[in-house]
């Protein structure tokens, strides 16, 4: 394989955006069957077309595989709790089911065709086959839409001497786990003025 460069640019808006490849990886969220698949969480809870979102898996692989060929981190994040949910807030557990004018049928920990809603060990729980972690990849559980809140992300990115990400999802309430992302992960973030 030969050299890397040492950073990249990409094309991006308001500027360009430039990062170092050696200490960039990738991060791909909740790439989960229960969001992605017909009858899995995302489909009941949004009882919406998956269309679009079946339709991004494809953008998705192309990026992995472009890191596994560069052979730089990749980390996945799967959201999902304990099998007894005891790390799930009753507020988060019922918050569907009593939505006003909801026709949500099931919550979290309920059984669906892909297995117990949103449980670890489910096969509902796991990544999608297109975008399966291989060996080496890191995989980090948690219990809430924030990849930091109580999970090794952090410490695991420090390990590895990360200070860039590449950040992948498909999941409709992604700009809400952007700022919660940020806002835990400890980056500052540019000023409003």
């Amino acid at each position: 394989m030969e050299a890397l460069p040492k950073n990249i640019t990409i094309e991006a808006k308001p500027y360009p955006f430039t990062f170092p490849l050696s200490s960039t990886a990738l991060l791909l969220i909740d790439l989960q069957r229960d969001f992605i698949l017909p009858s899995g969480f995302g489909d009941i809870q949004s009882g919406t077309n998956l269309t679009e979102v079946t339709a991004a898996v494809p953008n998705c692989v192309r990026i992995l595989q472009a890191f596994r060929e560069l052979e730089l981190p990749i980390f996945h994040t799967r959201e999902g709790h304990l099998p007894d949910l005891s790390d799930c807030p009753s507020s988060k557990l019922n918050r569907q089911a009593s939505a006003p004018g909801s026709n949500h049928s099931k919550v979290i920990g309920d059984p669906g065709k892909l297995g117990r809603l949103l449980v670890r060990g489910e096969y509902g729980h796991d990544i999608v086959d297109e975008c399966r972690p291989k060996r080496g990849e890191i995989v980090v559980d948690k219990p809430g839409k924030g990849a930091f809140w109580n999970t090794n992300l952090l410490e695991e990115l420090v390990g590895w001497g990360i200070t860039h990400l590449v950040r992948i999802s498909i999941i409709g309430y992604d700009h809400g786990i952007i700022l919660t992302e940020v806002r835990l992960s400890g980056v500052s973030q540019p000023s409003a003025a």
